[in-house]
Parts: structure tokens; sequence; C-alpha cells
């Protein structure tokens, strides 16, 4: 198995295949843990929200390898796309602040 610890910005990555699946390990990652957080707590408050943030997930992936220009960072990333829908649910009602919760 070839193993790639790829250092940028944001951290380091480990890197590697399995069966054909590509795996990417963060490491030393600080809000990650925070944000997937976040949307597991819509998606399980939501299951149309879980479905739909898939969905366009999907298409930004596919939408990203037709076009050239994108795949040189000229794009939003799938968390990107999905805060926005999150904004969208929120503001048609669809879905809550979780953040006023705490809120009294």
């Amino acid at each position: 198995m070839n193993c790639y610890i790829i250092t940028a910005s944001f951290g380091q990555l480990l890197q590697f295949y399995i069966d054909r699946v590509k795996v990417d390990i963060s490491i030393n990652k600080v809000l990650e843990p925070y944000n997937s957080k976040l949307l597991y707590s819509y998606a399980i408050s939501d299951k149309r929200f879980h479905m739909l943030a898939l969905y366009l997930k999907d298409w930004n992936k596919r939408l990203i390898k037709k076009n050239v220009e994108m795949r040189n960072g000229k794009c939003l990333n799938s968390f990107s796309i999905v805060l926005m829908l999150i904004a969208y649910l929120q503001h048609k009602k669809v879905l809550p602040c979780l953040q006023s919760f705490g809120e009294n």
C-alpha cells in the first residue's frame, strides 16, 4: 500500500488507497470536528436536508470534473455549498437556527 503525507496550509493529510478507494485522514486540524458536528446536527434534524446536501455535493463534484477552470481552484468546496444550503433552508424556515437554541 502506498501512503503519502501531504503538507498544506490547512495542516497535514495522510492519503492512501484501499481497493481503489481514496482515503484521506486529516492530522492536526481543529475546526473540522466542529464542522462535522454542525452538519450532523442539521442532518438529524431534517432528513430532507441530508438528502439535498448529498445531492449538491455529488453535483458539485461532477461539475468540477467537467470544468478545467474549476479544477484549478476557481470553485466552491462542498462544505461552502452545504453552508449556503443551510442558510437558504433557515431563511425559508425549513431548518432551525441551532446557534440560537442556547439563547434565552
